[in-house]
């Protein structure tokens, strides 16, 4: 409960309680990365929060994977929106390369013999 809202308790039941204990503990848990949307991380953040390296953000800005918000192309700074960094799907990613990846060396393999 947020402070503008008010609840009346008076002859609520134990049970009554536990509920709304319950319904108000879910609803403060859901998890919503679109709350930090004016939130702005530097590419240095991006790659601490999915443990990747540098070399891989900057492929994967070349590539068109990640878009940046900001880009100070002087000094090679990027400017992202913490919400989008927190929705951002590295392991498909990863995934989607490691397919790749297989395929390639599957191919290779083929022209060899």
């Amino acid at each position: 409960m947020n402070t503008a809202e008010s609840t009346l308790l008076h002859g609520i039941t134990p049970d009554g309680l536990r509920d709304l204990i319950s319904q108000e503990t879910n609803r403060l848990l859901v998890y919503n990365p679109d709350k930090f949307y004016n939130v702005m991380v530097s590419g240095e953040h991006f790659c601490l929060i999915h443990s990747i390296s540098r070399v891989t953000l900057q492929r994967w800005i070349k590539l068109g994977i990640v878009n940046p918000e900001f880009r100070d192309d002087e000094k090679d700074h990027y400017r992202f929106r913490l919400s989008d960094v927190l929705k951002f799907d590295v392991d498909s990613i990863k995934r989607k390369r490691n397919k790749q990846l297989i395929l390639l060396n599957a191919e290779s393999r083929k022209k060899r013999k």
